[in-house]
């Protein structure tokens, strides 16, 4: 929810007002960053300077043996398989 409110905030991209409450009515879950998934950042060194919250949401996945469904061509062309391409 962080980038996205980020993102909006920046025109990038538009949110509605009650985010949080669209999120929870679509059957999302809010999954916090601990400890554990920032460190499992350094696990992929080759994204040190790509977006930080592509770079979150993929430690996160892999330490907690979630699917990422993403568009992003460079962690797609990372080759791992709890990365899925949102395209296909």
């Amino acid at each position: 929810m962080a980038e996205i409110m980020i993102k909006s905030a920046l025109g990038k991209l538009r949110a509605p007002d009650d985010l949080a409450r669209s999120i929870t009515d679509a059957g999302l879950i809010e999954l916090p960053l601990t400890a554990r998934q920032v460190a499992a950042m350094s696990a992929f060194p080759e994204l040190a300077r790509h977006d930080p919250f592509d770079r979150m949401l993929v430690a996160q996945a892999a330490s907690d043996g979630l699917t990422f469904v993403t568009a992003d061509t460079r962690l797609l062309g990372l080759g791992l398989d709890f990365l899925v391409d949102a395209t296909q």
